[in-house]
Parts: C-alpha cells; structure tokens; sequence
C-alpha cells in the first residue's frame, strides 16, 4: 500500500525557495541599479560642491539716489545720479535696475558703469516710453562683485512749462536673481514763485 509523503515537506521546501527568490531578485537588482547609477553619475569633484553652495548664496544690495532731493530750473538739464552698493559678502548676479522719470522730465541720457572695471563692468542701458507717456531708463550689470558699486546717471531735461513750486517724484528699483528687490524713492523741486521766509 503507497503511503503518501507528509504535505508539510514540500510545502516547507516550496515556502523556502519562494521567500528566497524575491529576497535574491531584489538585492540583485537593487545592487545592479545602484552600480548604474554609480557608473553614471561618476565622482563628484569638490569644485562642484562649492559651486552648486555658490549658486544658490544671497547677497545685499542697496541703491540710493544723493542727494534724495534735487532742484530743478524750468527748461534747464538736470543731472539724476543713483548709486548702486553690493553690501554682503556674496557676488550679486543678474541686476536689473529701472527708473520711471516722472512727468515734466524727459531722459537725454543715460550711462552706467561699475567702479574699478571699465570694460566688462560696464552696464547695459536702454531707454523705452511707458504706456502713460513717461521716460523710463532701465540698466544691466551681469553682477557686482561683493564691497563694490556700481552707479546710473541719468541727465534729464526738465519742462518749461512746469508750475514754480511744482515738486516732482520717481522711484527707482532694483532686481537681483540672488538678493532681495529694493528701491528708493527721489524728489525734484522747481523753485517757488515766492521764496520762503527761511531763505532770507
């Protein structure tokens, strides 16, 4: 008479190889993808480290017009300068700076430059109309070096027909892809009819 073998064994033999097979296909292939992506991605020099930390660093900038209140003369140029100052210890990269000249003054021209560098440093100028009719300068620098400066001057004409007493203002901003949007605000006087008491 045949007796059967106990279902156990086999069912222990299978319950074996199959925890087993998952556990050898996983670490084959998680050692395969591993060693992929070694051979691809290769070392990492210590350079790129340090640029990739570079890239991402944020600086100070701050920009100011001196002095913040100017006189104008009816039908007389007027000299605007701006300046501006990377204060953080970062290089600023990809400035942008734009100044709306207020209405009664229209931009002769305008220059830019970045102190101790004549070539490179130079800023990149243009002049455009805004749709209200107003003259607007916007200037380029591909960074400030950290502790430098760079400066705008803007030589307007201001308009005859302005009212003595007539107090104009503008506001000037600045962009940076690696530091904080910043700006200042300017002021222009034209003389009053009557001066006053304290000018005497």
């Amino acid at each position: 008479m045949h007796v059967p073998r106990p279902l156990c064994g086999v069912s222990r033999g299978a319950l074996v190889a199959g925890l087993l097979f998952p556990v050898l296909l996983w670490a084959l292939f998680f050692g395969l993808g591993r060693g992929a992506a070694l051979a691809f991605v290769g070392p990492v020099e210590h350079s790129q480290i340090e640029g990739t930390a570079n890239s991402t660093a944020e600086t100070v900038l701050a920009l100011e017009s001196e002095p913040s209140l100017l006189l104008a003369i009816q039908g007389q140029p007027l000299t605007i300068p701006f300046t501006v100052t990377n204060q953080g210890e970062v290089d600023a990269v990809e400035i942008q700076y734009s100044f709306e000249l207020p209405a009664g003054l229209r931009a002769v021209t305008a220059s830019a430059g970045v102190a101790g560098t004549a070539e490179a440093g130079q800023g990149e100028v243009v002049q455009m109309e805004t749709e209200a009719g107003n003259a607007l300068v916007v200037v380029s620098w591909p960074e400030v070096a950290a502790g430098a400066s760079a400066t705008v001057q803007i030589v307007a004409e201001v308009d005859a027909f302005l009212a003595n007493g007539s107090v104009l203002q503008g506001t000037a901003a600045l962009l940076s892809s690696n530091a904080a949007y910043t700006y200042t605000a300017l002021f222009i006087g034209l003389p009053p009819a009557v001066a006053p008491d304290f000018w005497w």
